[in-house]
């Protein structure tokens, strides 16, 4: 039975972590406020056309195919160095590269 008691303390750590919210931010000049935890993100903004607020609720961000496809700090691949290229080519012979001393 401790086993189980154990086991059910480890589940209530993990879902208290992933619904409690671990960052709360405030924007002073747009109002938009947003709140994310583990398992979640709600972004609660001001209403432009009725003067209410409007929340967003995202429940396991991160995990859409259009946030994976397209993150917006990707880096730019660099432009290969043509001196690398060129110790990296599997076309060269070590015949080539080696020598012989047969013939020399």
């Amino acid at each position: 039975m401790k086993l189980w008691k154990a086991l059910a303390a480890i589940a209530g750590v993990a879902a208290a972590a992933a619904l409690i919210p671990y960052q709360v931010e405030k924007d002073e000049e747009t109002g938009v406020t947003t709140m994310k935890a583990l398992a979640w993100t709600a972004v609660k903004a001001p209403n432009p056309e009725d003067g209410g607020t409007q929340v967003e609720v995202s429940i396991l961000p991160g995990l859409t195919p259009e946030e994976a496809a397209a993150p917006d700090d990707a880096a730019e691949v660099p432009a290969p160095d043509p001196a690398e290229a060129e110790m990296f080519d599997d076309s060269v012979d070590l015949a080539d590269i080696i020598p012989d001393p047969e013939k020399e």
